[in-house]
């Protein structure tokens, strides 16, 4: 009966330091995984600014008056980039944008934007009143493309206006006039096996990337 009982005990035991140990594994590979994830993160970010400052030469380089041949070349094409061999680039020149930023600022300052929804037979007053709301949540303007994007898909399905789809690609949350040289630069490459997809606004009038990048997709 004793040995019976100090058996059970040990097979109790053991099986209380196997799952000990499995829970270990777990918690080590889980731990691993995380570590993989932050490194890989980390080299995804290094990499971005690196492509973004070499890109940034690369553009300053090249004199105002031969940009747009330049562009007329590389827009309609995905090309490797110098110091890059892995990294596709597309290029394109942002003409005529509108920043649904201007919304809520007053007539004379809305009043370009209005007047391009009514040239597009698109309802200004339905989508503005949409966006001020949208702003008045999140208690700050849109400063970025990817919530521009979903101001827009958000406002399709409440309100079932499908008219804005005439126009979208040219909202933004900046404007570019007739006087802006805005170089739309889109970059795709591959790390650690994931793709990694971003893009960011270069000025040329002023010779720098205007603000952050705009948005990075991870596959």
């Amino acid at each position: 009966m004793k040995k019976g009982i100090a058996l059970i005990t040990s097979l109790f035991f053991i099986s209380m330091i196997s799952l000990l140990i499995l829970e270990n594994i777990d918690y080590t590979e889980l731990i691993h995984k995380e570590n993989n994830a932050d490194v890989i993160n980390t080299q995804m970010l290094i990499s971005i600014m690196d492509i973004e400052r070499d890109i940034a030469k690369q553009l300053k380089k090249i004199k105002t008056n031969e940009l747009n041949t330049w562009l007329d070349k590389y827009s309609k094409i995905q090309v490797p980039f110098d110091n890059h061999t892995n990294v596709k680039i597309h290029f394109n020149k942002l003409e005529n944008i509108y920043s649904i930023n201007d919304i809520g600022k007053g007539k004379s300052i809305e009043k370009n934007l209005e007047d391009f929804f009514l040239e597009a037979d698109v309802n200004y007053y339905a989508f503005s009143s949409f966006v001020k709301d949208y702003m008045k949540d999140i208690g700050m303007r849109v400063t970025n493309s990817k919530q521009v994007n979903k101001i827009i898909n958000d406002y399709k399905k409440s309100t079932r206006y499908e008219d804005i789809i005439k126009i979208e690609n040219k909202l933004d949350f900046f404007n570019v006039t007739e006087n802006d040289f805005f170089i739309l630069c889109k970059i795709e490459f591959n790390i650690e096996g994931k793709k990694v997809e971003t893009q960011f606004v270069y000025d040329k009038n002023n010779e720098k990337i205007k603000g952050e990048t705009f948005e990075v997709i991870f596959k």
